[in-house]
């Protein structure tokens, strides 16, 4: 029996909050992250999935928005450049966690290359928004967020995790 991985996230998103706060305090050694950030973090584990379920250009962008916003509230609670990708690694370990739990088979595999994109692309976005101040000043916040757009929108989304969702058409082979 295989399951839609997505849609079984999609209503767990709490315990994944949980299992990545358990992560990051036992791993980082940081507290909990105050209400602002939960929820920033919650917005982003919602783009996350939309993402992956969906690659467009309009849940790109909306990741990207949502991950920036995480960036700049973890840098105003304090926490160091260098634990965010750690804290990104431990919300993909959360995430992939939370889907075995829920009965993820080998068979939805193919559901975390989407949603790897989207933890590449939201970890990039969070250090985009963890540097808005000296961004902002620059003048390069814009040139930094349209990078990030453009280089994940260049890839072939609509190829990604095939097998997490319903089979895409195969072409026939072509003659040369």
């Amino acid at each position: 029996m295989t399951i839609d991985v997505f849609d079984t996230l999609a209503r767990h998103i709490p315990e994944i909050a949980h299992e990545w706060t358990h992560l990051t305090t036992r791993e980082l050694r940081l507290a909990a992250p105050d209400a602002p950030c939960r929820d920033a973090l919650l917005s982003v584990l919602g783009g996350l999935l939309d993402m992956a379920r969906s690659p467009s250009r309009a849940t790109v962008t909306a990741l990207v928005e949502q991950a920036t916003a995480d960036g700049v509230c973890q840098r105003a609670a304090g926490v160091p450049d260098h634990s965010l990708l750690t804290e990104y690694t431990l919300l993909r370990e959360a995430v992939w966690r939370t889907a075995r739990r829920h009965g993820a088979q080998l068979t939805e595999l193919s559901a975390m290359l989407p949603l790897d994109l989207a933890v590449s692309t939201a970890s990039r976005a969070a250090l985009v928004g963890y540097y808005r101040q000296e961004l902002d000043a620059s003048g390069r916040i814009d040139e930094a967020v349209e990078k990030i757009l453009r280089e994940v929108l260049a890839l072939p989304l609509d190829r990604l995790g095939d097998g997490a969702r319903a089979p895409s058409p195969r072409r026939p082979p072509q003659s040369h």
